[in-house]
């Protein structure tokens, strides 16, 4: 069974009612205006008090985290918001927030990614289990995995990819034992054991997970898609891995798989053809290992190559293994063009909020679209 932990856990004698009916309290509201501490995300815009302090709009303002200090009493109920809230308040920032346009989405992202801690929290201070917590960390998780893709190319000053990778498995652990704890049926329940399979691609912990799970999970046509792309993955079969990333159920899956893809093709892949096809005579077509690979385009596997020391002809490579070397440098993630083509045709709030798993799939168009530039690959 996966086990998880949370960092923001407290642990008190009773478990705790709450009574806060808004998305923040009016005692934290009031603190905030009065220390400047409002997000600008949460306040009326052009308004401030007569000491010339921002007002807070109480339609926006949301509880914001703090980590409890060392022998802080038992915290006030009405300071804690009940499942209810909490279910309104994600709501609110995975449908509302999440599309603001009017700054860079890493400052969005910031600002969701502290209000879901303080609702994890709450969660945990009132033991919330069960379908309540299921309907809340399933958004969470996606939240969480679609902001991994959309920020990968940020600076380390910009966006913490390990922080959040670490936050996106703690919620999905939590919420793969919910389900096992919960009577069902759970029906995005195969989607989220799919997501767990790609999100660790490579982990010997989740394929023992999935071996474990029902026989009706182990069976489903996504779980069982993504356990044969770890398999692959693991027997270092990469052109399998990535021809089957064609049929996987959801874009969200893709994007969970997406933190392996530059591993995948960058490194693996490399390495593995450099000694597989290392020869002084065999001219290997660029634009071949362009579709076999998946890159984007040419331009991006040529800078590839030079990267590994490979060497480049005009339209061709000459894989030689003794050239291969892995670059001083770490190369950092770019997004991948057909993940891209696929979010763009999902409104962001429905994506982050939808309720099935046969919603938001991928385009047959792009299925097309993959599947020709895989069509002729010899290699399997």
């Amino acid at each position: 069974m996966v086990s998880y932990s949370l960092n923001e856990s407290v642990k008190f004698d009773n478990v705790i009612v709450g009574r806060c009916l808004t998305m923040c309290s009016n005692e934290e509201t009031k603190m905030r205006e009065e220390n400047k501490l409002l997000h600008r995300f949460e306040i009326q815009a052009g308004v401030v008090d007569s000491k010339r302090r921002p007002v807070a709009d109480p339609k926006r303002v949301v509880k914001a985290f703090s980590r409890p200090a060392a022998g802080k009493i038992e915290p006030n109920p009405y300071e804690i918001r009940p499942h209810h809230i909490l279910q309104m308040t994600v709501d609110y920032l995975v449908s509302d927030v999440v599309c603001y346009s009017n700054c860079h989405w890493a400052d969005v992202y910031d600002f969701i990614f502290d209000r879901l801690r303080a609702v994890r929290q709450d969660m945990v201070m009132q033991d919330i289990s069960g379908i309540d917590a299921i309907s809340i960390l399933e958004k969470i998780v996606r939240f969480h995995i679609y902001a991994g893709y959309r920020l990968c190319m940020e600076p380390l000053s910009v966006f913490d990819a390990k922080i959040n990778e670490q936050h996106t498995q703690e919620c999905l652990k939590r919420l793969l034992q919910s389900y096992s704890t919960t009577e069902g049926p759970h029906i995005n329940r195969p989607e989220f054991e799919s997501i767990y399979l790609l999100f660790n691609l490579g982990s010997g912990h989740a394929m023992t997970h999935y071996v474990d799970l029902p026989k009706s999970l182990r069976e489903n046509k996504s779980t069982s898609l993504c356990y044969e792309i770890c398999r692959s993955y693991m027997l270092g079969n990469y052109v399998r891995v990535l021809r089957s990333l064609q049929n996987l159920p959801s874009v969200i899956c893709m994007c969970a798989v997406h933190r392996h893809l530059h591993n995948i093709q960058r490194h693996e892949a490399l390495l593995v053809m450099s000694v597989g096809f290392s020869s002084k005579n065999l001219k290997y077509p660029l634009d071949k290992l362009t579709d076999l690979l998946a890159f984007n385009c040419i331009a991006e596997t040529r800078d590839m190559c030079r990267s590994f020391s490979i060497s480049l002809n005009a339209d061709s490579i000459s894989f030689l293994k003794t050239n291969y070397k892995e670059p001083s440098t770490k190369i950092l993630p770019v997004h991948s063009d057909f993940i891209s083509d696929m979010l763009e045709r999902v409104p962001l709030s429905e994506l982050l909020l939808q309720t099935s798993l046969r919603e938001h799939t991928v385009p047959h168009t792009m299925e097309s679209r993959m599947s020709a530039r895989i069509s002729d690959m010899s290699i399997s």
